[in-house]
């Protein structure tokens, strides 16, 4: 065996090593854990932009330098909006994933509503729509489609601040974030996709994570979220959060953030919070349910 093939032999049986390791620890939730995990991390899997198959067998684009994208290798990141997708994600649903950087969130929707479903994944970064797209190739997903656009409030071009941080671009002005790099990309409301048919009826879950953008996205599809009445998940900063609940809450919807159970081996059990639209947030991941629906009694967690 050469050099070249040996060190591809030894650094394969390296990630397996790191996927079961990741597997044996996913739910135990120990101060430190992630930590250890992102600093041996470019050892035991390697370094640079990689397609990597995760501790839950699906691939993705990454450079697990990056402390989120090393998470997504372990299947550590937003383990409860995991959780809350796999209990809400129908086989054959139509979904849309705005937002979807390197399409962590993008795979795990394709992976449960199958072939028969359809994946409608928005990421305005070309950065990151590179990796997205190597993501959605490695798990051979013909039922996503990509929108290489800023979902928004406008059918119009708009200014978009590139980072050079992945998950960090945004098209709000003055981002509290440095060495932004403005870029014109194109701006679309999702209401317009719909009404030319460019998306699957009825759209069934959303989830938003667009850094401060999401009142924009919102106003956008006001029409489809009235009509379809989908779950919604988004995240919310505290610039934003008020409006972004008040707009969820207009839409009649049951309004909670999204946690972990504490434990130290309930790591992936999710607990909702149920909070109002005058509700004070930080950073939060918040879910909309429609009135018609019941989360799971043992989800709720006290107010």
């Amino acid at each position: 065996m050469d050099t070249v093939a040996l060190k591809s032999s030894l650094r394969r049986r390296t990630q397996s090593l790191a996927r079961a390791g990741g597997r044996a620890v996913r739910d135990i939730r120990v101060r430190g854990i992630p930590r250890l995990m992102h600093l041996t991390a470019p050892l035991l899997i390697g370094r640079g932009v990689q397609t990597l198959e995760n501790v839950s067998g699906v691939r993705i684009a990454i450079d697990v330098r990056d402390y989120p994208s090393c998470m997504m290798f372990y299947d550590r990141f937003c383990p409860g909006l995991v959780a809350l997708l796999e209990r809400w994600v129908e086989r054959g649903s139509s979904v849309l994933d705005v937002g979807a950087q390197i399409g962590y969130v993008t795979a795990t929707l394709a992976r449960l509503v199958g072939p028969g479903g359809r994946v409608h994944s928005f990421e305005p970064d070309p950065n990151a729509l590179k990796l997205l797209r190597r993501t959605i190739a490695a798990n051979d997903c013909s039922w996503v489609k990509v929108f290489p656009v800023a979902a928004g409030d406008r059918d119009e071009e708009l200014m978009f601040n590139l980072s050079p941080t992945l998950g960090w671009s945004t098209a709000v002005a003055g981002d509290r974030h440095h060495d932004m790099m403005p870029i014109t990309v194109q701006g679309v409301r999702i209401d317009t996709l719909a009404a030319r048919g460019e998306l699957r009826r009825p759209v069934r879950f959303v989830k938003i994570d667009v850094e401060g953008f999401e009142c924009s996205v919102l106003e956008g599809m006001a029409q489809l979220l009235a009509e379809d009445a989908p779950v919604v998940v988004t995240e919310v900063n505290g610039h934003t959060a008020r409006e972004v609940l008040e707009r969820l809450s207009c839409q009649g919807q049951h309004l909670f953030v999204i946690t972990e159970r504490a434990g130290l081996l309930s790591g992936g059990q999710v607990a909702l919070r149920p909070i109002t639209p005058k509700e004070k947030l930080g950073f939060a991941d918040v879910v909309a349910i429609p009135r018609q629906m019941e989360p799971p009694a043992n989800w709720i967690s006290p107010s």
